[in-house]
């Protein structure tokens, strides 16, 4: 967090259709091909989701 708050590090929460490499750059780009982000470094995670796993047949074993 301290990395973000100087300007270091940007966590972004988007979907990235495509990336293109060029002149030591990477252009992530949307559905759109609209650049969001240009940089020299990226990490990616994929398939987060923000909901309870297994939340189906777990909340009625919690009950």
């Amino acid at each position: 967090m301290n990395q973000v708050k100087q300007g270091l590090l940007r966590v972004m929460d988007v979907e990235v259709i495509s990336a293109v490499r060029r002149d030591g750059h990477i252009s992530l780009r949307d559905k759109n091909k609209k650049v969001i982000q240009q940089t020299g470094t990226i990490l990616l995670a994929t398939g987060f989701k923000s909901s309870m796993p297994g939340k189906d047949w777990l909340t009625p074993v919690i009950q």
